[in-house]
Order: structure tokens, then sequence, then C-alpha cells
């Protein structure tokens, strides 16, 4: 499973996570490292509010709708490696 497979997952379903608005929106990029386990696939994203410092948020989408969801809070991790770790002890 790939970011791109997710990514066309979530808009054949018609969900716009991925959508070039709402990345802009939230001048959102999004890790590449993706972790499947069963019917979930977990990865990472960076937020960065314009005047605030970039911060990672933990992503799962699920395989069999394309809906995604943040897996704790928004934002929760300062760097790339502390959201990595959450999402390796998954």
């Amino acid at each position: 499973m790939t970011i791109n497979e997710i990514k066309q997952l979530n808009e054949q379903a018609g969900h716009h996570f991925f959508s070039p608005d709402t990345m802009r929106f939230f001048n959102s990029r999004i890790g590449s490292t993706v972790k499947v386990k069963g019917t979930l696939a977990y990865f990472v994203t960076s937020e960065r509010d314009y005047a605030q410092p970039r911060l990672y948020s933990l992503r799962v989408c699920n395989l069999d709708n394309g809906h995604m969801d943040t897996i704790g809070e928004f934002q929760a991790y300062q760097t790339r490696a502390q959201a990595m770790k959450a999402m390796e002890e998954i």
C-alpha cells in the first residue's frame, strides 16, 4: 500500500482529504511511509499554520471505505520522528 493508492481510494470514495485546496489550506505535507494493519493504513502528515512551526499528525485510512481520521490529537507531535515512533507502536 502506498500513499498514492490511499489518495486514489479516498478520492474514489468522494472524500477530499488530499485535494489541492485542502492541502493548501492546511499547508500539509504527506509522509511516504505507510503501515498497514488489517483494513487500516497509517501514515504521518505535517501541517503548518503560517506563523507557527510545522507539527505532525498521525493519520489512518480505512481501506474498506477510504475514510480518513486522525489518531490522537491533530498536530500532536513536534517532530516527524515522534510521529513515526507512535505509528510503529500501533
